[in-house]
């Protein structure tokens, strides 16, 4: 969900961890064959290759194994993989002769095509992942492919959370801004979940949870969220209920005692409060609210989170200064609720299909 992004052009200061953004790294552990055969019509002479580009990303082009089609049209390439992970086969080392797959130790897959058909129409077979990688290359090759494959992968991730090829379907669930909604968002969640669980330690599944990291982190910072009844204290100790404050605007300050940014920022926000006295300023302790910190998902703090109507409207972990915690609340008067809540409800709908 994505409705309003606030951009402030303003340094920062917050207690966290960088994320470290490498993704698959090549493994030690190698066991078990695989093997990749048939038949590919028309197709004697040529050369047929595995290659592992996710590592050519690290600056290295890893090539597995590499084979020649005999005058039978026949092929067989035995090989080791590092569990489960992303390759590409090719004929000729051509870009445009060239099928995604996924594999893993003792992954014995079939191949029953032509030179012509080779990326329309592979015929897989002998391993469990054949049909949906079947129907992904015909839907690649269709002409509303980018829009078609979105909508499949959303289906066939959501149907089988732990498919292997769900990493392959991964990189087209969210093919543009449209397709950035929560429903979406919540499949990948639950796949990486799977991953997680199914393949521990895993290349995919550690970039699955990298991933997640970013799109917690994106969902957080460019959506309205719906929130459940929370209890907040005051400033001046008072404890309020978020659903008796229908028709205000809330700010709320996560904070810890050990926070040296949270203690800087204290200040403000209290000297804030006493100039803005038709708005609720509140503070949660995340050491004491810990349910609470970790159902926001607060990763750094300070946090400020502004909600209207049980509607978080905004939230960014930063010890604004006053000019810019000002500045805030000046956007956030601006706008419109009855256009926000009409937002609200359309993206439930959408996330509802």
């Amino acid at each position: 969900m994505k409705y309003l992004i606030f951009t402030f052009l303003i340094g920062l200061i917050s207690c966290g961890e960088s994320i470290d953004t490498d993704v698959f790294i090549e493994r030690e552990k190698i066991v078990n064959d695989v093997v990749i055969s048939g038949k590919i019509k028309n197709g004697a002479g040529l050369e047929i290759s595995l290659e592992a580009p996710l590592l050519q990303s690290r600056g290295t082009k890893v090539q597995v194994v590499k084979g020649i089609i005999d005058k039978n049209d026949s092929f067989k390439l035995n090989t080791q993989v590092p569990g489960l992970g992303y390759y590409l086969l090719k004929l000729n080392s051509k870009e445009s002769d060239t099928l995604e797959l996924t594999l893993n130790n003792g992954d014995q897959l079939s191949l029953n095509t032509s030179v012509a058909e080779f990326t329309s129409k592979p015929n897989y077979s002998g391993v469990s992942w054949a049909e949906d990688a079947n129907n992904y290359q015909e839907i690649l090759n269709s002409p509303l492919s980018k829009e078609n494959l979105s909508s499949y992968a959303s289906k066939r991730m959501k149907e089988n959370v732990i498919n292997p090829f769900n990493i392959i379907h991964s990189m087209h669930l969210m093919n543009d801004e449209n397709d950035y909604n929560e429903a979406r968002i919540q499949i990948f969640f639950e796949v990486a979940n799977a991953f997680y669980s199914n393949y521990p330690g895993s290349e995919p599944s550690k970039n699955f949870q990298k991933q997640t990291v970013f799109l917690r982190k994106y969902m957080e910072n460019n959506a309205f969220y719906n929130v459940p009844e929370i209890s907040l204290n005051t400033p001046n100790n008072e404890i309020l209920n978020l659903s008796d404050l229908k028709g205000k605007y809330v700010l709320v300050d996560f904070w810890a005692s050990w926070c040296g940014p949270c203690k800087a920022f204290a200040p403000t926000f209290e000297d804030v409060s006493e100039e803005h006295p038709d708005i609720i300023f509140a503070k949660v302790n995340t050491e004491e609210q810990r349910e609470l910190a970790g159902h926001f998902g607060i990763r750094s703090i300070p946090t400020l989170a502004v909600f209207r109507d049980q509607i978080m409207l905004y939230k960014e972990a930063g010890a604004l200064p006053k000019p810019g915690l000002q500045d805030l609340i000046s956007k956030i008067k601006e706008l419109d609720m009855d256009e926000v809540r009409k937002q609200v409800a359309e993206q439930g709908e959408k996330d509802a299909e």
